[in-house]
């Protein structure tokens, strides 16, 4: 028994040491294979504290293993993020861990992470609690995964605004625009916003739509036409149809300096110009800047944005469509109403005109068979002249009503105009001046000579009545061709050139109601007994039916500018079949 107890005491401190030589190899051995695992590995102790790094981990985050002995796991992770890493890592947590967690953190390096993380709890060989955390990077897949969310939120958009215009009314159109300006700012991340549409709109020139956020304050636009001219090399790049981006001012070439001293003088970080092109052609284009941050667009969103700009330029050529329908609508009423006046005042000046006939027939017969006083033969006179007038007055009458036969033939325009400014010279009163300018190579054009004469005789004439006071007459002659908006605006054909006659005055000018009325049969601002009202009617029919047009332009106290539109004629008359 004595041996047996000496065995029994010399072999019971063996037995611990044993045991923590096992646990230490034990140990070591999973540390080691946790040395081989390719995801980043961390151990934290029970006051959450790193007890071991692997060598992904720090492969990942970076520093040094003996670095990250002792650290928080904590630092770098996002301030946002923080509070859900923490509930994640700390030692006790264990029903709060479910499945994998995706948080934001800085590495030692600088670089911005994104990390998947996964946490288990156990108790080691002494009892003590233990958290060993799993982490890989998914900043790829992250950024993938938030780039293609924020594709569908674009299209998603795009398809709602496509959606609201199809059914908006055409008064609504403009605000429409600018209440989605400021929508798709907010997709491009940008503080301003604003589009520029050219020949949709009422006036001449581009229409401009324009949103700012708030803190960035609204800040005075610069015109579109002033912009062409003022910074070239960016208008000429998106005219072209190329898209200009600027996400560093100090990039920009050195032809670009307007554009680069423009930028830094109203803090603009970047920049970001989309044109809108139809059929091929620029029509306009969206801009957006940030004054926060430089900002590098996506091309699957420079690819939306573009498209809203197409959604918004087709409302507006949609509002324009209906305008110049209303615009139609109104000429045709109009026109159907000359029409129907044009057949009643032919109808009478026909009948009136066979009377007047007879009249001075029997006028002319007195005259002759009777022998009478001086005063009777001077009644007699009188009769005829009257009569003469009337008969000149329906003679204009069945001209306005189409009733007269016109000659229509190739005719010199020179020839035209020289002959009527010497017809009209000896009319004008010694405080009015009248300067012809002919351009050269005018060609011909197909006319009644004789109305065509008329109707520059009465340009004429209304310019000098509309100058009591004296003033100057200008009549100019152009050949060229028309541009596609001036053609619509006057209904011609914008793919040939025609001759344009242009009657200037510096005399009282009319309202608008007087232009609107201007063409009217009968309609007359001057004295009774000093005009028929038929002038302005009469030479709007003759153009008209010679496929021209008259267009009207008149400002109280300015004067006014008539042009009249012809097509021209390419070749020499003898080319041309009379009649």
């Amino acid at each position: 028994m004595g041996r047996k107890a000496d065995e029994d005491v010399g072999s019971a401190p063996i037995r611990p040491l044993r045991s923590r030589s096992a646990r230490r190899v034990e140990r070591d051995a999973g540390y080691a294979l946790v040395d081989e695992m390719r995801d980043g590995i961390c151990l934290l102790d029970e006051e959450g504290r790193i007890l071991h790094v692997n060598p992904s981990f720090v492969a990942l985050l970076g520093g040094s293993p003996d670095g990250w002995i002792g650290s928080d796991p904590l630092l770098g992770v996002h301030p946002e993020d923080r509070r859900r890493v923490a509930n994640l890592f700390r030692p006790g947590a264990r029903a709060r861990r479910k499945g994998a967690l995706v948080y934001r953190m800085q590495s030692a390096r600088g670089a911005a992470l994104q990390l998947e993380a996964t946490a288990r709890e156990f108790t080691d060989g002494h009892g003590r609690l233990r958290v060993v955390v799993g982490i890989r990077d998914v900043t790829e897949r992250e950024n993938a995964r938030r780039a293609l969310e924020r594709h569908v939120e674009l299209e998603t958009r795009v398809a709602e605004i496509s959606r609201f215009f199809v059914d908006l009314e055409i008064g609504a159109i403009q605000q429409g625009i600018e209440s989605r300006l400021a929508a798709i700012a907010g997709l491009a991340d940008a503080q301003h916003s604003w589009m520029y549409s050219f020949s949709t709109g009422v006036e001449e020139g581009p229409e401009l739509f324009d949103w700012w956020r708030e803190e960035v304050g609204e800040r005075a636009p610069v015109p579109a036409t002033r912009a062409i001219a003022a910074f070239p090399y960016s208008t000429s790049r998106i005219m072209s149809g190329q898209v200009y981006q600027v996400t560093d001012v100090d990039a920009l070439p050195p032809e670009a300096d307007r554009e680069r001293q423009d930028m830094l003088a109203r803090g603009v970080r970047s920049i970001l110009g989309i044109p809108i092109m139809s059929g091929g052609r620029f029509v306009g284009f969206l801009g957006f800047e940030c004054f926060d941050r430089e900002n590098d667009w996506p091309e699957e969103t420079i690819m939306l944005l573009r498209m809203v700009g197409e959604i918004f330029y087709s409302a507006l050529r949609r509002r324009r469509a209906a305008l110049d329908l209303r615009h139609s609508q109104s000429q045709l009423m109009q026109s159907q109403k000359m029409e129907a006046i044009g057949r009643l005042a032919g109808g009478i000046a026909h009948d009136f005109n066979n009377h007047l006939a007879v009249m001075l027939t029997n006028a002319r017969f007195v005259r002759q068979e009777i022998d009478a006083e001086p005063e009777v033969f001077a009644a007699i006179e009188d009769f005829e002249r009257s009569a003469d007038h009337c008969a000149q007055l329906t003679r204009s009458l069945l001209a306005f009503s189409r009733r007269s036969p016109a000659e229509i033939v190739p005719v010199e325009v020179a020839e035209v105009v020289e002959g009527v400014e010497a017809l009209v010279r000896p009319l004008l009163p010694s405080g009015i001046r009248l300067e012809t300018v002919l351009a050269r190579d005018l060609g011909f054009f197909r006319v009644d000579r004789v109305q065509m004469q008329q109707v520059l005789v009465n340009l004429l004439v209304n310019a000098r009545d509309a100058m009591p006071e004296g003033g100057a007459i200008r009549m100019h002659a152009c050949r060229r061709p028309l541009a596609l908006a001036e053609a619509a605006e006057e209904g011609l054909d914008g793919c040939r050139e025609y001759v344009v006659i242009t009657v200037e005055d510096t005399g009282i000018g009319m309202d608008e109601e007087t232009r609107e009325r201007a063409v009217e049969p009968f309609f007359t601002t001057k004295e009774i007994g000093r005009g028929t009202g038929l002038g302005l009617a009469m030479a709007y029919g003759i153009v008209r039916e010679a496929k021209g047009s008259i267009s009207i332009a008149s400002e109280p106290g300015e004067g006014t500018t008539l042009r009249v539109f012809l097509p021209a004629v390419e070749a020499d008359p003898k080319d041309f079949d009379e009649g």
